[in-house]
């Protein structure tokens, strides 16, 4: 959490970057890695509604809540809404890996398996 001025633990950080990558079910990667998210320089300040999903919330009160949308691009060289493209995978078992890392390489991600049926 936000530790400066002795902040109390509900003031938490925001991530630098985020994305994501699908893999096949063995593991091998089925689409390149993508960072969506990034913060290596100020955004254009009306992608905000591109980054936060409904329910994020900060402020010196209350709990902190930051919901990221991950298929959405935004970063110092401009911004879009998108969405994770899944139309060129066949038939099949897959993972999607997101993917979040702050400022010094920290990194957390989480892996959600899904099935393709056409």
């Amino acid at each position: 959490w936000d530790r400066k001025d002795a902040n109390p633990g509900r003031r938490r950080l925001g991530i630098f970057e985020a994305g994501y990558q699908i893999s096949k079910a063995d593991g091998a990667p089925a689409a390149e890695e993508k960072t969506t998210i990034s913060f290596r320089g100020m955004p254009d300040p009306s992608s905000v509604g591109l980054v936060y999903a409904k329910g994020s919330r900060a402020g010196a009160t209350g709990i902190t809540v930051f919901r990221y949308i991950i298929g959405n691009r935004v970063s110092v060289d401009g911004f879009d809404q998108g969405s994770i493209e899944l139309s060129n995978l066949v038939t099949g078992e897959y993972r999607l890996r997101i993917f979040v890392k702050d400022f010094f390489g920290n990194s957390a991600e989480r892996s959600i398996p899904f099935r393709i049926i056409r």
